[in-house]
């Protein structure tokens, strides 16, 4: 049986709500891709960095498998590195590929370091079944290798129906090392996960990897995210859920099925998740979202200027955050705003709006959390990559 080790380190950066705890993020992604692998009869072993010693666990299984498999934010860079030049130096015919948002934003520059073979852009279900299975490596979609010096870049491949992958194979992590205790405002929710209900986004911020990695959303269908939950409750007995993805509220007809779903189950759950910020969040809407147990929504408010708002494609203005601030006071929902500073051409007194506009929020909404305003980070070939250069 083909056999691969997918590896997730640690983390340079804090985790938890607001950034003040350092907890194990739950690896979605990566439970996702090992269940796909392993039902197509990959031996998978998952080794996350944040709960155990990478290299002892590497040390015990890597004469077992063909492939050893990095996904690697920028924040894990240098730990995943470490541990790649470990297995180039004590295991050379280990071939090793990184993937994740780093890789996939920066491909010539990561497959050229001498610890890392491969590297699998966007997606990588499929394509690192293909390559465990011995297939050609010029025939692999999203697949980017070197030979010879040159480095070679495959076509892309469709992204998959992650309706297909659902339910995870549990089992191929220790779940309860990522349940954690859900506070906000002083409530104590109780045992909470956080899970992905849709990959992808269709909008277009200007400082968003989705506009570099592809404006395309993947949802899973709601009787599929009623199911996850299901096992999960019963399983594991979690009491919130923490919705994960990076807009909940693409689809404003899925989010009411969603919720009246919940109801109907009597799951006796709650539950939190990221929106936009506008005049959609209807009394209507609000009702539904508390009576199914929603506690706090979280938007990306970014800046107090709507001309910054506007440059930077962002769906909302500050009429529509000041808007949904109310709504969430109105019907006792937490709102969760996060913010951003030194973006490109944004001048001192636009600072000032933005600090102005985040007191106001705070005014209106007293149990709302404040994220910021954080430090703009230019993803590599985003639009305000280019223009920060």
């Amino acid at each position: 049986m083909k056999s691969i080790a997918i590896v997730f380190t640690k983390s340079k950066e804090r985790t938890g709500q607001g950034l003040a705890i350092q907890r194990p993020m739950f690896p979605n992604p990566l439970l996702y891709l090992g269940s796909y692998l392993k039902k197509k009869g990959v031996n998978v072993y998952l080794i996350d960095g944040q709960i155990c010693d990478v290299r002892k666990e590497l040390d015990k299984i890597i004469n077992r498998v063909d492939i050893v498999g990095f996904s690697v934010m920028t924040m894990q860079v240098s730990e995943s590195l470490a541990h790649s030049d470990y297995i180039k130096k004590n295991y050379p015919d280990k071939k090793i590929i990184w993937g994740g948002i780093h890789p996939s934003l920066l491909l010539e520059q990561t497959v050229l370091n001498p610890s890392i073979d491969y590297v699998c852009q966007r997606e990588g279900e499929e394509c690192l079944y293909e390559l465990v299975q011995g297939k050609q490596a010029n025939k692999i979609k999203n697949l980017v290798y070197k030979k010879n010096g040159k480095v070679f870049f495959n076509p892309l491949r469709e992204f998959i129906d992650i309706n297909e992958l659902s339910p995870p194979n549990w089992d191929l992590l220790d779940v309860n090392k990522y349940i954690f205790n859900y506070h906000l405002g002083g409530v104590d929710a109780g045992k909470t996960l956080p899970i992905t209900t849709g990959r992808g986004c269709v909008f277009n911020c200007a400082f968003c990897v989705n506009t570099v990695l592809g404006r395309r959303w993947r949802p899973l269908s709601t009787e599929n995210m009623i199911n996850e939950i299901k096992i999960l409750t019963k399983h594991y007995n979690i009491k919130h859920i923490a919705i994960s993805d990076d807009c909940f509220d693409i689809d404003i007809e899925r989010v009411e099925k969603f919720c009246k779903n919940l109801i109907k189950e009597k799951l006796n759950i709650t539950w939190d998740c990221s929106v936009r910020g506008g005049y959609h969040w209807t009394d209507e809407r609000m009702e539904l979202l508390k009576k199914s147990g929603c506690t706090a929504i979280s938007i990306g408010a970014e800046s107090g200027s709507n001309r910054i708002l506007k440059m930077i494609h962002k769906p909302t203005s500050i009429e529509g955050i000041i808007f949904t601030a109310k709504q969430c006071n109105k019907y006792g929902i937490s709102l969760i705003s996060s913010w951003m500073s030194g973006l490109p051409t944004e001048s001192k007194k636009e600072l000032q709006k933005t600090i102005n506009l985040l007191k106001k929020v705070t005014k209106i909404c007293p149990s709302c959390s404040i994220h910021g305003p954080q430090p703009f980070k230019p993803y590599p070939n985003s639009e305000l990559y280019f223009e920060a250069v």
